[in-house]
This record gives structure tokens, C-alpha cells and sequence, in this order.
């Protein structure tokens, strides 16, 4: 596992050098041969290295790291991770916080023949029990599908403390996914994304899935609630719906544009405390 991030590292040392990043390979690891899906592995590194690289400016730093930290009967576990001081949301947050970003299979810049499935859930489950053990307050911020899955994840654990819920579809079988409005069609093809314009957003239909209606009135955390009023694939009517049916601390906001999105964000997980 330590050859395969430094074959990934050594694929962004030409970029990284034209652009004057330092760029950062640490490895601590005891057992270097892993069983996993080198694939899939590779094909995540690749996106988050990827990523933080599109968003750090000239003379920034990215660091990509892997550390083994628990061995237990022949297994163990290994915390790979990409750290940049690039700008953005993560960045606002991280004065006060740490923070862990992550993607569902396939979704998001990642890459893949993927849909939504119904295992999305332990994937967030398995990152909120990394936090659990290691820090005292854990917040969620969750977009569509993330924010479905944030909420599911709080009607099953109740040591989350607070949730940001952005665009959260009521039920999966009823995302509109407006693909011919030109709001959703425009950044499709800018992004030379054909396949998205027309793919099947909840998935496979014979895979059961909770529904985010059926559990909002158990989050006991307070929760905030916002939707965008031009949303093309989820409408705001979705939000609404989940809003007016949990009973935990709750606020809805509507946004037009996304010009107060960041400062609400931020007063909701650390001036409301």
C-alpha cells in the first residue's frame, strides 16, 4: 500500500512543480502488503489528490499521507488522507474545527460506472465512528444524497450533535432530476458530462433504502434545514417537507442565490452553540 501512494504521488509531481505546490508524501505504515481493491483505492486518491490540487493557488501545499494506527488478528486500520490549504468551505471551518471530507461511491468527482445503492449508509457510519473516537463534538454538513444519508445516520446515532442538510431529497424514488432544464443541462456539458444530463439519480429501484422522510422525526440534534429555490434535480419542496415533519431543534432557509450560504453555515455550527 506505501508503493501504491508513491506511484500516485509520483503522477502529480510534474503538475505539482509547474504550479510551485510543495507537495508532501508521508508513510507510516508497519505491514505494507493490504488486501483491498487496488482500483478503487487508486481511483480515489486520484480525485481527492486531483481535487486539491484544482483548488490550492501557486506556492500552496498538499500533503498525502497514510498511517497504519490499529493491528488487531491480522487486521488493521490505515487512515489515508490529502490535506491542502487551498480555499474553500473546509478552509472557513477549520479555523474552528477539524474536518473530514468525504464522497459516496462513485458520486461527486469521483469516477466509476456507479448509481445509489442502499450501502452508502456504513460508509458514513464508518467515518462517524472514526470521529467519535477521536473528537468530542461531531458535526454533519450533507448535500442531496450526502445530506439524506447525514440524517439517516443521525436517526441511528445520537452522540451527533448538530447536521447542515442541504437540498435533501423527502424520498428517493421522487427526485425530479429536471434534466432539460438548462440550469442542470449547462454544467453538464460544460463539464462534458453527457452521462449524468441523463442518469437514473435514486438508483437501483429493487434495493431497499430508508427513506428521509420516514426517519426525520427521530434526529434529536438541531438541524438546519436549507434548500436552493432554482434547484433543478431536487426541489425545495423536498427540504420543506422534512423541515415541517422533524421535531428536533430546527431552522429552514430558502435560498435564492448563494451569497449568504457560507455565513449561515457558520453561525449554525459555531455561534449557536
Amino acid at each position: 500500500i506505501v508503493s501504491m501512494i508513491n506511484e500516485i504521488g509520483d503522477m502529480f509531481v510534474t503538475q505539482m512543480e509547474q504550479k510551485h505546490i510543495k507537495f508532501n508524501i508521508k508513510t507510516k505504515a508497519i505491514n505494507e502488503w493490504v488486501m483491498c481493491d487496488k482500483m478503487c483505492l487508486s481511483r480515489v486518491l486520484l480525485n481527492l489528490v486531483s481535487n486539491a490540487y484544482k483548488f490550492t493557488d501557486p506556492e500552496g501545499e498538499i500533503t498525502l499521507s497514510i498511517k497504519q494506527e490499529e493491528t488487531f488478528d491480522d487486521k488493521a486500520t490505515y487512515v489515508i488522507s490529502v490535506k491542502d490549504n487551498g480555499i474553500g468551505m473546509s478552509e472557513e471551518f477549520s479555523k474552528y474545527c477539524n474536518v473530514i471530507t468525504m464522497d459516496f461511491r462513485g458520486h461527486g468527482h469521483s469516477t466509476g460506472f456507479y448509481t445509489f445503492t442502499s450501502k452508502e449508509i456504513i460508509d458514513i457510519l464508518t467515518v462517524i465512528h472514526f470521529a467519535h473516537k477521536r473528537y468530542e463534538k461531531i458535526y454533519l454538513a450533507g448535500f442531496s444524497l450526502g445530506g439524506a444519508l447525514s440524517l439517516i445516520a443521525a436517526s441511528k446515532r445520537k452522540y451527533i450533535d448538530k447536521i447542515i442538510a442541504v437540498s435533501v431529497p423527502s424520498d428517493f424514488s421522487k427526485i425530479e432530476n429536471h434534466f432539460w432544464k438548462k440550469e442542470a443541462w449547462i454544467p453538464t456539458f460544460q463539464k462534458f458530462e453527457p452521462v449524468r444530463w441523463c442518469s437514473i439519480r435514486p438508483g437501483f429501484i429493487n434495493l431497499k433504502k430508508t427513506k428521509p422522510i420516514d426517519i426525520a422525526d427521530k434526529i434529536c440534534c438541531p438541524t438546519l434545514f436549507l434548500a436552493g429555490e432554482k434547484d433543478p434535480t431536487v426541489c425545495c419542496w423536498h427540504t420543506k417537507t422534512l423541515y415541517d415533519k422533524a421535531i428536533c431543534p430546527k431552522k429552514y432557509y430558502l435560498f435564492e442565490n448563494c451569497d449568504k450560504f457560507k455565513k449561515l453555515c457558520y453561525e449554525w455550527f459555531f455561534e449557536n452553540n
